[in-house]
Order: C-alpha cells, then structure tokens, then sequence
C-alpha cells in the first residue's frame, strides 16, 4: 500500500510542476537590434512569442547564464556599409 501511495504522490507532484520549470532561455534580436531573451517550452514558441522579433532574428538556446551574449560584443556585419 504504501509503494502505491508513494507512486501516486510522485505522479502528482510531476503533474503539479509549473510548465515553467520545462521551459528554456532564447535569445533573438528585436527590431531596434538588441539582444533580448524569452522563455519557452521550446524554439517555435520562442519565435512566436515576441511582439518586437525583428524579421530575419533566429533564436538560440542559452543553457545557462555564462552562454549569454552581452549586447555590446555582438558586432553588425551591416555597420559602415554604404
């Protein structure tokens, strides 16, 4: 009885769990050209998600925070070009 119990219980806690906790960090450009971040449960709703996504921004999966890229160091290939 109490392996059914304790199998239950677990089964509820995991259905109970935020979807949040499933969700990932993305990183895309918005139209004004920063580096911004979005939480998704995955790349799709990472796309849609955004009101401001600029319209050629991909996103990428940030695995934890030393992956993310400071605004500053992302160099724009377009910059200078006549």
């Amino acid at each position: 009885m109490k392996k059914i119990l304790l199998g239950l219980g677990t089964h509820a806690a995991t259905l109970a769990m935020p979807a949040a906790a499933l969700a990932a960090t993305y990183q895309y450009v918005n139209v004004n050209g920063q580096l911004m971040t979005e939480t998704a449960p995955d790349e799709a709703t990472a796309l849609t998600q955004p009101t401001d996504i600029a319209a050629h921004s991909g996103v990428i999966l940030i695995e934890d925070s030393s992956d993310t890229i400071p605004a500053t160091t992302v160099a724009n290939p377009n910059a200078g070009a006549m």
